[in-house]
């Protein structure tokens, strides 16, 4: 898959649970907001460095700390949507699988929001010639 497809659909997927409350239905407007639109601008700040050096004709390689990063997103995006669709299934669904699916996500989605910031942080700290080579 393209790097870039891939960054579009992680952000596609944090954006549109903006809006998503079941995991977190008394903080409706705060928490979810305020995650997903920080996930979805990190990507998009790791995003802008990578077609910048690109156009500097760099080729900025993925560390195996990105990969993770961009795997355990994924996992994420999956555990998000399944607490999410949890509310269409059977009753004895969701007593079986609603408290650890629900435990699971809120770990996941926090494990991912401290993923993202390293990663971009060391990102940054590594390529940091690129966009100073500019200032």
């Amino acid at each position: 898959m393209d790097p870039l497809a891939d960054k579009v659909l992680v952000c596609s997927a944090f954006i549109a649970f903006v809006e998503s409350t079941h995991l977190n239905p008394a903080h409706r407007s705060r928490s979810r907001r305020g995650w997903s639109s920080s996930l979805s601008r990190a990507e998009l700040t790791i995003t802008g460095m990578r077609l910048l050096a690109a156009s500097k004709k760099i080729v900025i390689a993925a560390d195996n700390f990105g990969k993770f990063k961009t795997v355990f997103q994924i996992v994420t995006i999956i555990a998000l949507l399944v607490t999410d669709a949890a509310n269409e299934w059977s009753p004895w669904l969701q007593n079986l699988f609603r408290p650890w699916v629900t435990g699971f996500a809120q770990i996941a989605l926090w494990v991912t929001v401290a993923l993202t910031a390293v990663s971009g942080l060391i990102y940054l700290w590594r390529n940091r010639e690129i966009y100073l080579s500019d200032a």
